[in-house]
């Protein structure tokens, strides 16, 4: 009886030192391990390269114009084409691809930069008088609109002659009232350019007469033209099939008809093609037949932009053109996008996209997208051909974690291609775990320092009244079973004196 006395009061002592120590330390966890995510989701047929990982896994994707590898690449389509290009503009999603990067000669598809100079520095109705050596030495067998020397324009109907006939003479009056000349004007496209980050373009005119130091390539026409479709005057006159340029002081009306078969129906209704809504045409004997051009179909949510480089023409034995290569192509280049590819939700915010460890944390936390995203694939594409792969920041995280900080970089494969790239963002917090950091030997601040002390004194005074408790518990126990010992012993000595 008093061994089992003993105990209890030894098991009271136990918890009420646990009841102390408590207050200091709330929960303590294990051992941190390195950051890990959910498994992945993936299909079994398909080899992601495991070596390569960053941004070059964008790079090296479709994600990007700048992507290397396109969901397409079939060489059948655009057959005669030496460069081919086919992006959509919603989501940044490189379709297909036909040597992109092939330096090529562009033609008329330069005056969609000298366009864009124009745009970017001078006003739509800002006049302009045609010089005479901005139109001398100009090709009579070329495109013209038949400016005058001396003949005052609007900037904006120099821009109507320049994309919708293709006028030469346009796109010289325009440079020299620009930069000054021709020269300065050429500096400022390639200047242009490589902000664009065009790496395989050299312009040295402003109409794309033939130069071998003139050219661009199918990625690099695709950079330009998004550039200027920025600016809706240039949307206006680029999707413009016929135009009526009123009098000038020199001149009558001029009635300008489209190059661009695809949206004019005025020559060849043949190629007219209600999904093209707009486009450039270029054409020399050098540079073959050239065609940059966007579409919408209504049944889709795509939004394409084809280019077109050194397609090939074809005539009869009459001579009549009865190929024309570049408006053929680009049909058949956008019918690949429309007929085979659409648009699907990838992610969204508020998704869940792994766990992550946290480094000295009291938990681990989930993460998020950092924005929502649509994909292009293929129609008859399967939820086994994507996979996800999150990616913790390097050196793993480390607590604090707040909602909103960027802990990692979600990357999202296509088969074997990688068409998405965003931040995964904490959707839970980890605080620090003060009680690991002391007994790991961590550095604690001066806050979290302060709050161990006020808890270490909270706990110690409530042992300390607990082993008073305790303690008196115990006399009192002692002291009662003393009384009832000697009221036992005094009950046995009287029976004894009455027997």
């Amino acid at each position: 009886m008093k061994k089992f006395k003993f105990m209890s009061l030894l098991l009271c002592l136990c918890l009420a030192l646990q009841c102390a120590i408590v207050p200091i330390k709330a929960t303590e966890t294990g051992e941190t391990t390195e950051s890990t995510t959910v498994p992945e989701t993936t299909g079994a047929v398909y080899d992601i390269p495991e070596d390569v990982t960053g941004d070059a896994s964008v790079t090296s994707g479709c994600a990007t114009i700048d992507g290397m590898q396109p969901l397409a690449t079939d060489s059948s389509i655009a057959a005669t084409a030496k460069g081919a290009f086919l992006y959509e503009m919603t989501t940044g999603t490189v379709i297909y691809a036909k040597n992109p990067d092939a330096k090529l000669y562009p033609a008329s598809l330069t005056k969609v930069m000298t366009a864009l100079i124009a745009l970017e520095n001078t006003d739509l109705d800002e006049m302009v008088t045609v010089s005479v050596a901005a139109v001398s030495n100009m090709d009579p067998a070329a495109s013209l609109a038949g400016l005058i020397p001396g003949e005052e324009m609007s900037m904006e109907n120099l821009l109507y002659c320049l994309m919708v006939e293709s006028a030469n003479d346009a796109g010289a009056v325009i440079a020299e009232h620009v930069a000054g000349s021709h020269e300065a004007f050429a500096e400022m496209m390639n200047q242009k350019a490589a902000q664009l980050g065009c790496t395989g373009t050299h312009f040295t005119n402003a109409h794309g007469l033939h130069d071998d130091e003139h050219y661009s390539t199918p990625r690099d026409m695709a950079k330009i033209l998004m550039a200027a479709l920025e600016y809706s005057a240039f949307q206006d006159i680029y999707s413009t099939s016929r135009y009526v340029v009123p009098e000038t002081n020199l001149s009558g009306e001029r009635i300008l008809n489209s190059t661009n078969y695809l949206i004019a129906d005025e020559i060849i209704d043949y190629y007219h093609d209600s999904r093209f809504i707009g486009g450039k045409t270029g054409y020399t004997s050098d540079a073959g037949r050239c065609l940059i051009s966007t579409a919408e179909q209504d049944d889709s949510e795509l939004k394409l932009l084809c280019v077109i480089l050194g397609a090939q023409e074809e005539q009869n034995d009459e001579g009549a053109i009865v190929y024309y290569g570049h408006f053929e192509e680009s049909i058949d280049v956008m019918d690949l996008g429309f007929d085979h590819y659409t648009t699907a939700e990838l992610y969204y915010r508020g998704q869940a996209v792994g766990q992550f460890d946290v480094s000295g944390g009291e938990n681990s936390v989930v993460g998020e997208p950092g924005d929502s995203r649509k994909v292009v694939v293929r129609k008859d594409f399967k939820d086994a051909d994507i996979t996800f792969r999150p990616e913790v920041l390097d050196g793993g995280l480390t607590a604090p974690v707040a909602v909103g900080d960027k802990i990692g970089v979600l990357r999202v494969w296509y088969r074997n291609i990688c068409i998405a790239q965003t931040d995964i963002l904490s959707l839970s917090v980890s605080k620090k775990d003060t009680m690991n950091s002391i007994f790991d030997g961590g550095v604690i601040t001066d806050e979290e320092s302060d709050k161990i002390a006020s808890s270490f004194h909270t706990g110690m005074k409530i042992f300390i009244g607990l082993v008073v408790v305790v303690v008196v518990l115990s006399i009192g126990v002692a002291v009662y079973n003393a009384v009832i010992e000697h009221k036992r012993r005094k009950r046995r000595r009287n029976r004894r004196r009455s027997r």
